[in-house]
C-alpha cells in the first residue's frame, strides 16, 4: 500500500479547496493500493471513501471545532494569528504519531508526504525516534513551494535534517530542481502537480470575453493581490472598460475587501471570497485573460508551481503571470511573464499582450495531465 499524507484536501463535495491530492491518489489506484492521510476538519465530510480511494481524517486536537489550521488559506497564513501557533504543536505530535504507525505498518509499501513543513518535520522526528528497520517503507518527499538561495540559516538547516530523512525527493518545478541537487549533491525527481479531473471534463467554451480577467487563488500576502489592486487603484480611469474577479479564500479577505471600497473600485473589481467549484469554472469559462500576480516571501519561499493558471489555460484563457517560481514554466512560451502586477496592467494596456487561441492555450495546459505523467516509475 502506498500511504499519501498531506495537509491539503476537498472536505466536502463542490469545495474549492485543492483537490491534487484526491486526483494524484486516484491515479496511484490504478497500479497499487492507496490510501490518504490528512488532517481533520470541522466542515470534512466523514467519509472514508472519496471517488474509491480510503481517506482517514485524523483528529490533532481535543476540540474538533477547533481543528482549522488547515484550509481557507493554507497553514502558512494561519501561523500568523495566535490560534494558528496553537494549532500547529498539536498539529505536528497528531502526524508524528501516525507516521510512527505508517513506519511500522508492513502492509505500507511506500510512505509518500506532501510539503516540507509541518508533515516533513514529522517524518523525520518520527524516524529518529524509531530504530533503524531494514524492512521499513520505502519514504519520498514532494515540495510543493519553490524557493530561492536567500533562505534563512535555521530554515536550511531544518530543511537539510528533513531531506536526510527520505529515500527520494521531488519537487514541482525545474527552477528549484537544480539549486537543491547541488545542495544535497542527489538526483532530485520531478514531480507536477495535475490539470484538476474536474476541470478536465469541462468544454472548450464557445466565447471569451477579453475585457474580463480572473484570478484566483489564497488571499494571503505571498498571492499579490493586494499589489495587484494598488496597481490597478493607479491605472483605474486607463482601465474602466476591464472588470477583474478575484477568488480565494484567507485572511486577507476582509482586508482587499476593504481596498476595494476605499479606492472606489467596486464597479471594476468584484472579490468572491467563499467562491464554489461551479463559480470557479464559470468565471475562468467567460473571461478572456488570467492574471496570477505572485512574490518571493520573507523567508524566500515562492509560488511552487500554479494549479489555477492550469486551469485557467485549459478553459482557454489567455495567462499573464509573475516571473516568480515555477508560474513561467506553466504558461510556457504562449502566455505571458512579467516582472510585477504594474508590468502586467501597462502591458495590457498598451497592447503588447494580445488574446491567445482558447485551443492552443487548452493543448499547453495538457501537457499537465495526470495520464501524461509515468507515476508508476516514482516508486520503482
Amino acid at each position: 500500500m502506498i500511504a499519501v499524507v498531506a495537509s491539503t484536501f476537498p472536505r466536502f463535495a463542490g469545495d474549492s479547496e485543492p483537490g491534487f491530492i484526491l486526483d494524484f491518489a486516484r491515479e496511484l489506484s490504478r497500479f497499487s493500493k492507496v490510501k490518504v492521510f490528512v488532517p481533520n476538519h470541522p466542515l470534512s465530510n466523514d467519509s472514508t471513501d472519496w471517488a474509491g480511494v480510503p481517506v482517514e481524517r485524523f483528529r490533532y486536537f481535543p476540540i474538533r471545532s477547533q481543528e482549522t489550521l488547515c484550509g481557507d488559506g493554507g497553514i502558512p497564513a494561519k501561523l500568523t494569528t495566535r490560534k494558528g501557533k496553537l494549532l500547529l504543536p498539536f498539529l505536528i505530535l497528531a502526524e508524528l504519531a501516525l507516521f510512527v504507525r505508517l513506519l511500522r505498518d508492513r502492509q505500507v509499501r511506500v510512505i509518500h508526504v506532501h510539503w516540507i513543513l509541518p508533515q516533513g518535520l514529522s517524518f523525520a522526528l518520527a524516524k529518529a525516534l524509531l530504530p533503524r528497520d531494514p524492512q521499513a517503507p520505502m519514504t519520498l518527499l514532494s515540495f510543493h513551494s519553490g524557493r530561492d538561495e536567500k533562505v534563512s540559516r535555521f530554515y536550511l538547516w531544518l530543511e537539510k535534517c528533513i531531506v536526510r530523512s527520505f529515500d527520494r525527493i521531488t519537487v514541482n518545478n525545474e527552477k528549484t530542481r537544480p539549486m537543491l541537487e547541488k545542495l544535497y549533491v542527489k538526483p532530485i525527481g520531478y514531480l507536477s502537480m495535475g490539470l484538476p479531473k474536474d476541470a478536465e471534463a469541462m468544454g472548450l467554451p464557445l466565447r471569451k470575453d477579453y475585457r474580463s480577467i480572473a484570478s484566483i487563488g489564497r488571499l494571503v500576502a505571498v498571492k499579490g493581490y493586494l499589489e495587484l489592486l494598488r496597481e490597478w487603484a493607479k491605472r483605474k480611469e486607463a482601465l474602466k472598460d476591464y472588470s477583474l474577479i478575484l477568488l480565494g479564500k484567507g485572511q486577507l479577505a476582509e482586508e482587499i475587501q476593504a481596498f476595494i471600497q476605499a479606492q472606489c473600485l467596486a464597479s471594476q473589481v468584484r472579490l468572491h471570497a467563499n467562491p464554489s467549484r461551479e463559480l470557479i469554472f464559470q468565471t475562468l469559462s467567460e473571461a478572456g485573460y488570467y492574471l496570477q500576480p505572485s512574490l518571493v516571501s520573507p523567508t524566500g519561499h515562492t509560488e511552487g508551481f500554479g494549479l489555477s493558471v492550469v486551469e485557467a489555460l485549459h478553459l482557454g484563457c489567455t495567462a499573464v503571470v509573475s516571473a516568480v517560481g515555477g508560474l513561467p514554466e506553466v504558461v510556457g512560451d504562449i502566455g505571458y511573464v512579467c516582472a510585477n502586477a504594474g508590468e502586467m496592467l501597462d502591458r495590457l494596456l498598451d497592447g503588447s499582450i494580445q488574446p491567445v487561441g482558447p485551443a492552443q492555450c487548452r493543448e499547453r495546459a495538457h501537457r499537465f495531465a495526470w495520464g501524461s505523467k509515468n507515476l508508476q516509475e516514482l516508486y520503482s
